[in-house]
């Protein structure tokens, strides 16, 4: 089980799945991503200092899935909860 994921985790597992998906995709292309759950409380109102997991609903079908595979280490095992 991997461990906690913090605020600091989480922007950096943003940036590291944009650029994964501007290397599959393009910069042009277009992607919304909607962080939900106890993610989205840390983030948006930070009275939690840390999250199990990440819910990330998105507006591209598959989207998790193909960029997703690219990342390594913890960063692919957040994602593919």
């Amino acid at each position: 089980m991997p461990s906690k994921i913090n605020k600091d985790q989480i922007d950096l597992l943003l940036k590291e799945l944009a650029k994964a998906y501007r290397g599959k995709y393009g910069k042009n292309a277009r992607v919304e991503l909607i962080i939900v759950g106890g993610g989205s409380i840390m983030i948006n109102y930070g009275f939690r200092d840390q999250t199990d997991d990440l819910d990330i609903l998105s507006s591209v079908a598959g989207f998790m899935k193909s960029p997703g595979s690219s990342l390594t280490g913890s960063h692919r095992q957040i994602l593919l909860m």
